[in-house]
C-alpha cells in the first residue's frame, strides 16, 4: 500500500506543478478600430513562453505573418519608411511575461478581420497549442454604389416615383435624402433617411435635383445627385416686368426672362403692335442670347432680349413665350420712357448738382488762369 501512497502524492504534486509551468496567453487581446490608412496595434501577452515561439496569423486572409519577433512574409512593403507588418517585444520585469505587440501600417481595407496569436509549444499537436483572436477592424470612408442608385428618371404630373441609393462602407453608411437647391422634399420636410425615397402624386415643383448623401462619421461622406424631370408645360417668368430706358440716345435695354419646362420650351419673343404680336429676330435691332448661370434649377433657362438704339417706337409690350409638347405660356414685359439713361453702361453726365457745380468751378479757375497772362 506504501507505493499507491507515492503514486497518489506524486499525481496530486508533481504533475500539476509541470503542468501550471506550460506557457499560456494570459489576457484577451483587445478588439482595435482604424480608419483605412492608419495604424493598427494587437497586443498578446504570454507567461512562462520557454523556448516554444509565438506566431501570429491573419485567420481571415489564411496568411501566416510572424514568428516571435520575425516577420515571415516574403514581402514586407514600406509605409512611410516603415515595414507594413512589424513585431515589437516587450518583457515584465520579472521576465515572466512578454507581450508581442502586431503592428499593422497603412491599413487597407483587407487588412480587416481576425488574427490569431498562438504558442507553438514543443512536443505537443498543434490542436493543443494555446491561442486566442484579436479582432481588427478597418473604417471605410463611405461610397455610393452607382450601379444600384437611380440616376434619372421622368414622370407625369400625378405619376409615383421611386428613388434608391446604396452605399457601402464600414461601418455600415447611413442614407439621407434631401433637395440639391435646398428646398423641402415633396413630404414638405427638408430630410429623409432611408435608402428608398418614394415621391407620391408627383407635381411640376417636385421636379429638380434630389440628392443621395452617405455618411458613417468616416470623413468625407459621399454623395450623388438624381434628377427627377417631371413632364408639364413651360413655366414662363419675367426676371423685371418692367425696363425703363431714355430714347435716342443710342442707349439699349434688356428685358430678362426665365422658361422651366420639361422637355426644353422653345423660346420667341414678341412685341404687341397695331396688328397683332410681332415676332422678333435675333438682327442688327435685336440679340437674343440665353444666359448662364449656376443659380438655375432643373430644366429652367434664362433668356433676354437686348433692344438697341431705343427709339419712341420701341416703347410697349414685349412678350417672352415658351412652348413644348406640353403647351405653351408667356409673359409680358413693359418697356417704358424715362428721361434718363438707365442702367450700367450709360455715359458719365453732369445731371447732378454736385456735378454741375464742379464743372462751374472748373470754368471759373480756367478762365483765372488765363486772366494771370493777360
Amino acid at each position: 500500500m506504501h507505493w499507491k501512497f507515492l503514486l497518489t502524492i506524486f499525481v496530486l504534486v508533481y504533475i500539476p506543478a509541470v503542468y501550471c509551468q506550460e506557457p499560456v496567453i494570459v489576457d484577451a487581446i483587445l478588439p482595435e478600430v482604424k480608419k483605412i490608412g492608419e495604424s493598427g496595434f494587437l497586443n498578446c501577452t504570454v507567461a512562462r513562453k520557454g523556448t516554444n515561439i509565438v506566431t501570429w496569423t491573419h485567420v481571415t486572409n489564411q496568411q501566416p505573418l510572424s514568428r516571435d519577433e520575425t516577420i515571415t512574409l516574403s514581402i514586407n512593403k514600406n509605409i512611410d519608411g516603415q515595414p507594413k507588418f512589424e513585431i515589437k517585444k516587450r518583457s515584465s520585469s520579472d521576465g515572466d511575461r512578454i507581450t508581442y505587440m502586431l503592428i499593422i501600417r497603412g491599413l487597407r481595407e483587407d487588412d480587416a478581420g481576425d488574427y490569431s496569436c498562438t504558442i507553438e509549444i514543443q512536443g505537443k499537436k498543434s490542436q493543443e497549442w494555446p491561442s486566442t483572436i484579436g479582432k481588427l477592424t478597418v473604417q471605410v470612408p463611405p461610397k455610393v454604389l452607382t450601379s444600384l442608385t437611380t440616376t434619372r428618371i421622368e414622370s407625369k404630373i400625378g405619376e409615383t416615383q421611386v428613388l434608391r441609393c446604396e452605399a457601402t462602407g464600414i461601418p455600415r453608411p447611413n442614407i439621407t435624402w434631401v433637395r440639391a437647391d435646398g428646398d423641402a422634399l415633396p413630404n414638405m420636410k427638408f430630410t429623409h433617411r432611408g435608402s428608398v425615397l418614394k415621391l407620391d402624386n408627383i407635381r411640376r415643383t417636385d421636379q429638380g435635383v434630389y440628392r443621395c448623401v452617405a455618411d458613417n462619421t468616416v470623413r468625407p461622406p459621399d454623395q450623388y445627385d438624381v434628377q427627377l424631370l417631371v413632364f408639364s408645360r413651360p413655366l414662363v417668368r419675367s426676371v423685371q416686368n418692367t425696363v425703363g430706358q431714355a430714347a435716342n440716345g443710342k442707349y439699349s435695354a434688356k428685358l430678362e426672362c426665365k422658361i422651366s419646362a420639361y422637355p426644353d420650351a422653345v423660346l420667341r419673343w414678341y412685341k404687341k403692335t397695331s396688328q397683332g404680336k410681332m415676332l422678333i429676330n435675333d438682327d442688327d435691332k435685336y440679340d437674343i442670347q440665353k444666359l448662364q448661370s449656376s443659380d438655375l434649377n432643373l430644366g429652367e433657362t434664362w433668356y433676354y432680349l437686348k433692344v438697341k438704339n431705343i427709339q419712341a417706337n420701341d416703347f410697349g409690350d414685349y412678350y417672352c413665350e415658351g412652348s413644348n409638347s406640353q403647351g405653351t405660356e408667356s409673359t409680358r414685359i413693359i418697356l417704358f420712357e424715362t428721361f434718363e439713361c438707365q442702367g450700367p453702361n450709360c455715359p458719365s453726365t453732369f445731371n447732378s448738382r454736385g456735378s454741375r457745380l464742379n464743372a462751374i468751378l472748373a470754368i471759373i479757375f480756367f478762365f483765372s488762369y488765363c486772366l494771370t497772362f493777360l
